[in-house]
């Protein structure tokens, strides 16, 4: 049976041997790691990943990953996200009728911004905790 892409995102306190234990669970359910991305927050000492990940073999589905991944992330003190990647996320842009002199603030490059920082919203690039926002780019 073919299975869709799912992405990971999971945050929790950093302790030597994260990334293994995380991709060893993974690799358990059985997932192939296509993608990953990883940063430590030394001053705050967490831990950030995102996971792109290839259902293989014996997968037993979303719903036996996300009460197993819920047992193993309570175990890190994690927070997480798990989503199949065919889904995508809500988002809404508020905008207003009034001009606001863009032209003269460099239109071409908010525009971009704004276009860029939506795009790793949509790709479950960003994360956020407490004051600190970490994104991983391509």
């Amino acid at each position: 049976m073919n299975h869709p892409e799912i992405l990971l995102k999971l945050s929790c306190p950093d302790r030597v041997g994260l990334l293994s234990e995380v991709t060893g669970f993974c690799a358990s359910r059985p997932l192939n790691l296509l993608e990953a991305h990883q940063f430590t927050d030394d001053p705050a000492g967490w831990f950030f990943t995102r996971l792109r990940l290839e259902p293989v073999g014996d997968f037993s589905g979303m719903g036996s990953l996300r009460a197993d991944l819920a047992t193993f992330a309570s175990g890190l003190g994690a927070e997480w996200i798990l989503r199949e990647r065919t889904a995508r996320p809500r988002v809404a842009i508020p905008v207003s009728r009034e001009g606001h002199c863009l032209a003269d603030l460099g239109q071409d490059c908010e525009r971009l911004a704004l276009l860029r920082g939506l795009r790793y919203h949509l790709e479950e690039r960003v994360f956020v905790h407490g004051n600190r926002t970490v994104v991983f780019r391509d």
